[in-house]
């Protein structure tokens, strides 16, 4: 019986007779299968496009991040601060903290303290001590955070 089914089938499609059930499985199963793929890169696309806003949720509270002799001119320090990683950098006598999240795609920064920038390696993005847009991707600077120095102290706040 199964050998009459397939020269009926067969011949079903031989004579334009249209498509085999099993034809149209065999073409949902491999349309599903490329539909995977083709979302995942139209959001990649759309997500390259279209940066996430920059955003630091304000704190009324100040956080000690280091002391005055912890960095010499030109170290940074990376610390959480709302649940975000950030950056304390100093140069010279003035301190400076930034979200270490680029303003791009939100990779994370590093502080590169022989050429005194700040560096993405997802997109090659570069950002000058502070926090602006020097090459890159990047279509916004740094996120700041306002820095305090007391009694040998520096905090930062939100």
């Amino acid at each position: 019986m199964s050998e009459q089914y397939q020269r009926s089938a067969s011949a079903a499609h031989d004579e334009g007779g249209g498509i085999t059930r099993r034809e149209l499985l065999l073409d949902t199963l491999v349309g599903v299968a490329l539909l995977g793929p083709l979302v995942a890169v139209v959001a990649s696309v759309v997500r390259y496009l279209v940066p996430p806003a920059a955003t630091i949720t304000s704190a009324t509270e100040r956080l000690q991040v280091a002391t005055t002799s912890d960095l010499s001119d030109g170290q940074s320090k990376d610390f959480i601060y709302n649940q975000g990683a950030h950056v304390l950098i100093r140069l010279g006598d003035q301190y400076r903290a930034f979200d270490k999240k680029c303003t791009h795609l939100g990779c994370l920064v590093e502080w590169k303290p022989k050429d005194r920038v700040f560096w993405c390696p997802c997109h090659n993005g570069v950002f000058d001590a502070t926090g602006a847009v020097i090459s890159g991707a990047p279509p916004r600077p740094l996120p700041k955070l306002t820095v305090e120095v007391a009694e040998g102290k520096v905090y930062v706040r939100g």
